[in-house]
């Protein structure tokens, strides 16, 4: 069974739970529903194009698709149409979940629409899921990856957060993104339980929840670190939280620190570790013990992983490593193309204990007036005064922030600390600052407000 879903033990444990219907699954009723449902989609291996929402009954589904041996693409489920159809065109799939009804599909098996006329192009047997690039803006762009790399993955992650049956967490990122779909199934792996909600964690109700579920860890892409650094967290998070983790992105250490202290009084701690789709979601961990002493490092890599260093390249090898890319339904039928070895396109060291620093992205890197920054860096640096998008324009650092722009002192001790004159930076208040679904600043609508 897929995930380890009948592993011994875990049979009575809460697996699923669905706040806003009041239903909830134990192991037990998760494999049977998953089993049915997975019967019910036996025969040759299809492409199920399913909307990734936080509902039990499409959770089920795709677990059954995956399970039955389908290859599954997850998507946003607020997807707009006209993507929708582009990508219904391109790799026209034969089994559709979750979205409106479409031309060319009716009625099929186990709750999907399917095709009427099937596509009959062939899919690689190893090929299990497809998920969209984290820095795609839009392409159709997808990450191929094997049941394999889903499932070490997911294994690796429980074994590295040393997850439990007692352990709870939410779905606080969307799981059409590599990031909340391994909590799901890093989760599901450990014998844990997955409280099913779309609520925004900067909202009362979620922390209502979070106290009725006594959740245990909280997960998040930087932006959300930052936004909360604004509240209570002490006085809003109940008793049973007392474990942060973080992904995405660059956190400034100075806040990973600040929410380390408000965990380890509680008796755990902030995790930060850094992935990539590619690579199905996390590669390395850094552990709450290396804290304060390792704040600013991603950790070491997780079980089954290696990292190294070419040229001051990242690269990271294990089973979790993608097949490789997927422009349309052609490419579904490609082997492996990477051999477990992924070119990270990040830059960093190593130290002499294992521990992994990253020093910015090539793509990111740029010159201020003569002067070399690593624009996520600056960002990073930018989220204690405050949700930031750091950009560039001919010479300028633009600084784009959600409020009020900081008063010249700050702006001049800012500056001072990037290095740069402080006459070349440029501040603009916005509304918000937009993100994209993952949660990361969405860098082509932030240059669209220039």
């Amino acid at each position: 069974m897929i995930l380890g879903l009948t592993a011994p033990g875990r049979d009575g444990g809460l697996a699923l739970s669905e706040p806003s219907s009041g239903r909830a699954l134990t192991y037990g009723a998760l494999a049977a529903a998953v089993a049915e449902r997975a019967a019910e989609l036996a025969g040759d291996k299809q492409l199920a194009m399913v909307a990734a929402s936080c509902g039990m009954d499409a959770v089920v589904c795709w677990l059954a698709a995956m399970q039955a041996g389908h290859a599954v693409m997850l998507l946003p489920p607020d997807l707009a149409a006209a993507r929708l159809s582009t990508l219904i065109e391109l790799y026209r799939p034969d089994l559709l979940l979750g979205w409106p009804e479409q031309s060319g599909y009716g009625p099929g098996p186990a709750g999907f629409a399917r095709r009427f006329q099937p596509d009959g192009g062939l899919l690689h047997p190893d090929l299990c899921l497809l998920l969209s690039t984290s820095g795609s803006a839009g392409s159709p762009r997808m990450v191929r990856l094997s049941r394999r790399a889903v499932e070490a993955n997911a294994g690796a992650i429980a074994v590295a957060l040393a997850l439990g049956g007692e352990d709870r967490v939410a779905t606080t990122l969307p799981l059409s993104y590599s990031y909340g779909l391994s909590l799901l199934h890093s989760h599901l792996a450990a014998g844990a339980a997955v409280v099913l909600s779309d609520l925004s964690v900067l909202s009362r109700p979620f922390w209502d929840l979070a106290a009725s579920c006594r959740l245990t860890s909280l997960a998040g892409v930087p932006f959300l670190w930052q936004s909360l650094r604004r509240l209570d967290l002490a006085a809003l998070a109940p008793p049973s939280l007392r474990f942060g983790t973080q992904a995405g992105g660059r956190l400034d250490p100075r806040l990973t620190l600040h929410f380390h202290d408000i965990f380890a009084r509680r008796g755990g701690g902030m995790i930060t570790m850094y992935g990539q789709t590619e690579a199905t979601a996390r590669m390395t961990v850094l552990s709450p013990d290396q804290l304060p002493a390792r704040a600013g490092s991603v950790g070491r890599a997780i079980p089954g992983g290696a990292i190294a260093i070419d040229g001051g390249a990242v690269v990271y090898q294990g089973a979790n490593v993608m097949m490789g890319y997927a422009c349309d339904r052609a490419d579904l039928a490609l082997a492996d193309q990477m051999n477990g070895v992924l070119p990270t396109g990040d830059l960093g060291h190593v130290d002499e204990d294992g521990y992994l620093w990253l020093e910015g992205r090539a793509g990111r890197v740029v010159k201020v007036v003569g002067l070399r920054l690593d624009l996520d860096e600056v960002q990073a640096r930018a989220a204690m005064l405050g949700p930031t998008a750091a950009l560039v324009r001919g010479d300028d650092l633009i600084m784009l922030i959600a409020g009020a722009v900081p008063m010249a002192e700050t702006r001049a001790a800012f500056a001072a600390d990037l290095g740069v004159p402080a006459a070349a930076i440029r501040w603009r208040s916005v509304t918000a600052i937009p993100l994209g679904g993952n949660g990361k600043v969405d860098v082509a609508a932030a240059e669209a407000l220039l």
